[in-house]
């Protein structure tokens, strides 16, 4: 039976570095036909490390990359990338406590200006789903409004598991998104005249 690909043409070109996939368009084989063909041995594929998969980048092809990368608006070292704002501060009894966003840290700054003091409460457990779990509030401001900063989406996500907790605990949770972080509302809300 006569073959219609020449394999020794096909290994020629495979040890001149092109890939299966180019060879396959240089002949017209397909890349299935080009894989049993390898599989039975007919032609010899490099292995990783001979296909060079393990080569490393120059410290010169690196720099370069990382021009091309910010050139076109990607990467570059940015301090906050991933990561929300946190900064250590005294709550009212002194204690140093991390506060881990910049809504916490917002809001304690608003909380310090009107003299309302606040602490970093312990956690309150609950169980939602039949699991057994510790909710942490941010703050517990003058030891009767549990506090939790929140952006818009986590907002609606953590609705289920602020009403477990409210309920189950005959606590309230008042949530403050980005637009009641405000001297204003704060006022309204936590002062007593």
């Amino acid at each position: 039976m006569k073959r219609k690909y020449d394999v020794e043409q096909i290994q020629a070109l495979y040890d001149s570095g092109l890939s299966l996939r180019a060879i396959s368009k240089e002949v017209g084989i397909s890349l299935i036909r080009l894989a049993q063909l390898s599989k039975r041995g007919e032609i010899k594929t490099r292995t990783p490390s001979e296909a060079g998969s393990n080569r490393r980048h120059t410290e010169e092809t690196k720099q370069k990359l990382r021009e091309l990368a910010l050139v076109q608006g990607f990467g570059g070292y940015n301090p906050n990338a991933g990561r929300s704002k946190r900064e250590y501060r005294e709550d009212a009894t002194g204690k140093r406590v991390l506060l881990q966003s910049s809504y916490e840290i917002k809001l304690a700054d608003l909380l310090d200006r009107l003299k309302i003091k606040w602490i970093r409460p312990e956690a309150i457990p609950y169980v939602l789903d039949g699991k057994r779990r510790r909710y942490y509030p941010d703050f517990l401001v003058d030891n009767r409004f549990y506090v939790d900063t929140k952006n818009s989406y986590l907002v609606e996500k953590d609705k289920p598991k602020l009403q477990a907790v409210e309920e189950q605990n005959a606590v309230s949770v008042v949530v403050l998104g980005k637009n009641d972080l405000t001297e204003e509302r704060v006022k309204s809300l936590f002062m007593v005249l």
